[in-house]
């Protein structure tokens, strides 16, 4: 099975079957299965909170993610920096 990984993620991945541990989610919709994984406990928690707001599906989670890590997410909130979001692409 493919795991998907925000960018950053897969940057830090650089050598061809390195052995790695990931924080995973499964995500079941009707039109199939994926697996998402993230390096650290903090991406996939914050990733599983993206997704359950209305409107944000894996893709804008995983790009979100891509950018920022879970730490300047949360930061992010807490500012209310609201100009973080306007770039980002559905």
């Amino acid at each position: 099975m493919r795991v998907f990984v925000p960018s950053s993620t897969q940057q830090r991945l650089k050598e061809p079957g390195m052995e790695v541990s990931l924080a995973t989610h499964f995500h079941m919709r009707e039109d199939g299965i994926s697996l998402y994984g993230f390096l650290t406990d903090a991406d996939r928690d914050a990733f599983e909170q993206l997704i359950g707001v209305s409107g944000v599906g894996p893709r804008v989670a995983l790009a979100i993610l891509s950018v920022m890590d879970a730490s300047a997410f949360y930061q992010a909130i807490a500012m209310r920096t609201s100009n973080v979001w306007v770039w980002q692409k559905g």
